[in-house]
């Protein structure tokens, strides 16, 4: 009986520590979520508008819109 409770009582005292050094990562979580969410939605529409704005003729060498019919 008496290992059971220090058997306890070590667990306790280890899973107390384990939260009090947790306890600080759990907290900042929230405001590093909170700039990712803010970040992705000042990027969300960048690739939409390459694609939309994309002219060939200014990225590709060589380009027409009418190639040679071979």
């Amino acid at each position: 009986m008496k290992t059971v409770i220090s058997v306890l009582t070590a667990h306790f005292f280890v899973l107390s520590a384990f939260i009090w050094l947790a306890s600080p990562a759990c907290a900042d979580s929230g405001s590093d979520y909170k700039a990712g969410s803010d970040f992705a939605k000042q990027v969300q529409s960048n690739g939409l508008n390459s694609l939309k704005n994309f002219s060939g003729e200014q990225n590709l060498p060589g380009y027409t819109d009418s190639p040679d019919q071979t």
